[in-house]
Order: C-alpha cells, then structure tokens, then sequence
C-alpha cells in the first residue's frame, strides 16, 4: 500500500520534473532566439540609416551639379538593392513567425 502512494507521487515529482525542464529549455531557446534577432535587426538598422546618409548626399550632389556619374548611378542602384534586400528578408521572417501572412508586400 506504501509503495503503490509511493510511487504513484515519485511518478507526479517525475512528470513535473520533467514538464519543468522543457519548459525552461524551451524558454531558454525562445529568449537567444529573441536576442539573436533583435542583433540581427539593430545591426540592418545601422545599415540603413549609414546607406539612407550615404544616398542623401548622393542626391544632394547630383540635384547640385545637375550630373549623374556612372558611379553614382551604381552606389545608388546598389543602396536601393541592398535596402530592398533587407525589407524582403523581414518581410519573409515575419510571415515565417506568423506575424503576417504571404500576401504581406
């Protein structure tokens, strides 16, 4: 008769145990995923603002001397890239996380 309580609580301590780590590894895991991305989009929003800098006095220049060069026209064809680069890959990680859907533009 002991043994059968006995066990039957060592097995509840098991289960509860066991509920506990998964949560806590599951929670661990969520909050280096969260700390990764927040990283990952500090860092592409420095970029921007550098590349957003960078086309400013691009365009400044250009509106100045009333002259595109070749090597303007590449550096802003390249920023524009790049940005829109970065705008599709949020766009793509939002609707992997369930955050927007795919028709999401």
């Amino acid at each position: 008769m002991k043994f059968r309580k006995f066990s039957k609580y060592g097995l509840l301590f098991i289960v509860l145990l066991s509920f506990s780590i998964l949560f806590i590894t599951q929670y661990s895991e969520k909050v280096k995923y969260e700390k990764y991305v927040s990283n990952m989009m500090n860092n592409d929003l420095h970029k921007l603002i550098g590349m957003i800098d960078e086309m400013n006095n691009s365009y400044n220049l250009i509106f100045s001397t009333n002259q595109l060069t070749k090597e303007q026209s590449r550096i802003l064809m390249s920023q524009n890239e790049e940005i829109s680069n970065i705008i599709r890959e949020y766009r793509d990680l939002a609707v992997a996380i369930n955050k927007r859907n795919d028709s999401f533009n």
